[in-house]
């Protein structure tokens, strides 16, 4: 059991420390208009990523079902 809660902290702490690296290396630096173009764009394509996988199934098969013509209806 003790494993289990040492290996949850040592997640955290990574997680804390990959966190707070992105603000500490950039600072109060401008990022160049062409990086903040791709960073502006880059949300909504990992979303559309995650619905095309979550609707045509994450298993490298194509599941035809009723969640098509959702996803199909709320696009329109």
């Amino acid at each position: 059991m003790a494993d289990v809660w040492i290996t949850i902290a040592a997640l955290i702490v990574t997680s804390m420390m990959i966190r707070a690296s992105g603000p500490l290396l950039v600072g109060g630096r401008e990022i160049p208009p062409r990086f903040s173009g791709v960073i502006d764009l880059l949300g909504p394509a990992l979303l559309t990523a995650l619905i095309v996988n979550e609707t045509l199934g994450g298993d490298g098969s194509i599941e035809l079902n009723a969640s098509i013509a959702g996803v199909a209806a709320a696009g329109a």
